[in-house]
């Protein structure tokens, strides 16, 4: 469970970084502050701040888009566990598509982990359900079905980590 104090010294976190970045145009722009960089590198000690953060209303789009970016480094299944809470999230209203994308489906310079490991259980439950979701656009569900669940995001990844464009 996560104290209101946590959460309220998370959101400060996430509302220096939002101040010393001021737009989102290049998300990479956030490794160069402190604070993002050490949430990311221990995500699960501050994932359900992250969530209580992603449930707020008071907290807008750019910020919950930091919180999104900074759980990138979750091991496969919390990774799993923490799309399918933002998935929830979005039925709910409470987050984005935009918000949404950038927690489950972030770009390939953030992470491929549910790219390459389409096979895992967790994974395919976790599509199903994004798939499954009314909330999630059409364009999103033809992703999944076509790229990631036939193996063929695997692939592209793939590719592009041997061509080094992709780490």
């Amino acid at each position: 469970m996560t104290s209101r104090e946590d959460v309220t010294a998370f959101l400060a976190r996430i509302e220096r970084i939002h101040l010393g970045i001021g737009d989102l145009t290049w998300t990479g722009g956030l490794f160069s502050f402190e604070e993002f960089r050490d949430i990311y590198a221990r995500p699960e000690e501050w994932l359900e701040s992250a969530l209580s953060a992603l449930s707020s209303e008071a907290v807008g789009d750019e910020r919950k888009t930091i919180v999104a970016l900074a759980m990138q480094g979750l091991p496969l299944p919390a990774l799993v566990a923490f799309g399918e809470r933002v998935l929830a999230r979005l039925e709910a209203g409470l987050v984005s598509e935009n918000v949404f994308e950038h927690a489950v489906f972030p770009t390939y310079d953030w992470n491929t982990t549910l790219q390459e490991h389409p096979d895992d259980p967790g994974v395919q439950r976790l599509l199903r359900q994004v798939l499954d979701s009314p909330r999630v656009g059409a364009q999103r569900k033809q992703i999944v079905k076509d790229g990631i669940l036939t193996g063929q995001a695997r692939e592209d990844v793939l590719r592009l980590r041997e061509a080094q464009q992709i780490r």
